[in-house]
């Protein structure tokens, strides 16, 4: 039986849409944020919560990044809920996409919520190490399998007079990431180096990854006219 997708909402996740949830509540939508509800599978109560309304073309969709949530489960059940915006409700019927069907949905998902959500779609990052490296880029398993959380700051101050103007941008960035595959990647090495199998290394978890990368800029603008 293959296992239902489903990631759990970080401390991280629940304050934003607690946050995005708070201001769609109140009339202020936020990059076409709705609240969602949903009756409830075996309550039969509304049950509520914040999601992004897609448009492409005059068709509408709802997309869970984070797989199979519960109020995937609950409008699978019912089949119908409600879009709310402050005082503004519309119901609605919902049918769910064949699986092939997804793949241009997800697209435009993404391009258009990538900075949110992206971090939920792992991909395959080989290719883009390929293009990187050279076409004699063999392809590691840690790669198969990419996904991260992202965020940055920045701050700066500008000096200027008459048509010049200096500036000096300072920042830092954030980027958290699970490594995948590793097993076999130590499994690979061992075997070339002439490992004897006399010591076994397993890794139980997928270990996690946190970098702070700081940034900074130096600029001149001569305005000409």
């Amino acid at each position: 039986m293959t296992t239902a997708r489903y990631i759990a909402p970080s401390r991280g996740d629940r304050l934003f849409n607690a946050v995005v949830g708070w201001l769609t509540r109140r009339g202020i939508s936020l990059a076409g944020s709705r609240v969602l509800a949903v009756r409830g599978r075996t309550s039969g109560e509304w049950r509520t919560t914040v999601v992004n309304l897609l448009t492409v073309g005059e068709r509408r969709y709802l997309v869970a990044p984070r797989g199979t949530t519960q109020w995937v489960r609950n409008l699978r059940a019912a089949g119908e809920g409600e879009l709310r915006v402050g005082r503004r409700t519309e119901a609605f019927t919902a049918d769910e996409l064949a699986d092939e069907d997804k793949l241009s949905v997800l697209r435009a998902y993404l391009g258009r919520w990538g900075w949110e959500v992206g971090r939920f779609f792992e991909g395959d990052g080989n290719a883009a190490a390929r293009s990187f490296f050279g076409a004699n880029f063999q392809g590691m398993p840690v790669l198969e399998r990419v996904a991260y959380d992202y965020a940055n700051a920045h701050l700066g101050l500008d000096f200027g007079y008459k048509r010049v103007t200096f500036y000096i941008h300072g920042g830092m960035s954030y980027i958290r990431a699970q490594i995948h595959n590793l097993d076999s990647v130590v499994a690979t090495t061992a075997s070339e180096n002439g490992g004897n199998g006399s010591t076994e290394i397993s890794i139980k978890q997928d270990p996690t990854v946190t970098a702070w990368v700081p940034s900074a800029k130096l600029g001149l603008i001569v305005y000409l006219w």
